[in-house]
């Protein structure tokens, strides 16, 4: 018994494979973009996080002004543990976490600082700014290294308590 091949059974059976090399081709630009987004997600969730715990940092510091920059209970510390980057026998300068603290204009924790650190009946206490810097590594590490020295991506925030006048 035979049968009779015609013009469309044969084009048929010629495309079996072309799904495949679709994907095939496909499939490494979506994973890139799938990447691509999550990296980008993250990045914004560290930023929210960074400018978090630059508030919540001269917010102490503005609350407590005797407070010292390092330390386990310092304004540095206060910053990494709003992070969940945990204790650090120097959380000021801890990879991958970096923190600037100035009370007045000057750096907490150094000795005589003017303006007032604190609120008197003659004058305002002294804006605190503290700056926190976190380097997050992307997701892509790999992939962007070949065509983009980005790796890793720093991540920074500033925040002022302003005082009440001098």
């Amino acid at each position: 018994m035979s049968t009779i091949v015609g013009p469309f059974a044969r084009a048929a059976v010629d495309e079996r494979g072309q799904s495949l090399v679709e994907v095939a081709l496909t499939l490494p630009v979506l994973l890139l973009i799938v990447i691509g987004i999550v990296d980008i997600g993250r990045l914004y969730a560290y930023k929210v996080a960074v400018t978090n715990a630059a508030r919540e940092a001269a917010f102490y510091g503005a609350r407590d002004p005797q407070s010292a920059a390092d330390g386990t209970t310092g304004i540095c510390q206060r910053a990494r543990s709003e992070l969940g980057a945990g204790a650090a026998p120097n959380p000021c300068t801890t990879a991958p976490i970096t923190v600037d603290c100035l009370r007045g204009g000057i750096a907490c924790g150094t000795a005589p600082a003017v303006p007032a650190l604190f609120q008197t009946q003659t004058a305002g206490g002294a804006d605190v700014t503290v700056t926190v810097t976190y380097r997050v590594n992307l997701l892509s590490t790999y992939l962007v290294s070949r065509a983009f020295s980005l790796n890793p991506v720093a991540i920074s925030s500033s925040a002022t308590f302003v005082g009440l006048g001098q």
